[in-house]
């Protein structure tokens, strides 16, 4: 069931209408992402103006407009629509961190398997510790030639 609308007392100021409530969790949002209006519009498809007229209240709301903004403002589809009904924005889950690449995961390898072989190198004569520089040689070469964008 969705939440009504405050109400005030005469003396009181009016409560805000829901489309003041739209534009008023829409600059709080905006804000939590760290975007300005530009970027908001941008993202939703629409102009600027555009988008500054539907935060006045006087703007019309297509489908598409309302899904575009939802979309910027990492909503779930239905929030403006539950918002302007006195509920609550549904916000989209973070997203994930991006995977770590297979040339990242072979070079965070390497730093530990270099750590490893100076404990090595350490225990070793000359000869042992020859071929341990060469050892590191290789891996370096075979890191480095790798293509930087495979997954």
């Amino acid at each position: 069931m969705a939440a009504m609308p405050p109400t005030g007392t005469p003396s009181e100021t009016p409560p805000e209408t829901a489309r003041q409530r739209l534009a008023r969790l829409m600059d709080e949002r905006r804000a939590e992402l760290g975007l300005d209006w530009q970027e908001v519009a941008d993202q939703a498809g629409i102009t600027r103006e555009g988008l500054r007229r539907i935060r006045r209240g006087t703007g019309k709301m297509r489908a598409k407009t309302m899904r575009g903004i939802e979309r910027a403002l990492r909503w779930k589809p239905g929030s403006i629509d539950a918002i302007l009904a006195w509920g609550d924005p549904n916000p989209e889950p973070e997203p994930e961190p991006p995977a770590e690449t297979a040339v990242e995961k072979l070079a965070k390898l390497l730093g530990e398997m270099e750590a490893t072989m100076d404990r090595i190198e350490s225990m070793l004569d000359e000869r042992g510790r020859r071929l341990m520089r060469a050892g590191r040689e290789i891996a370096r070469t075979a890191v480095e030639s790798q293509p930087h964008d495979q997954t």
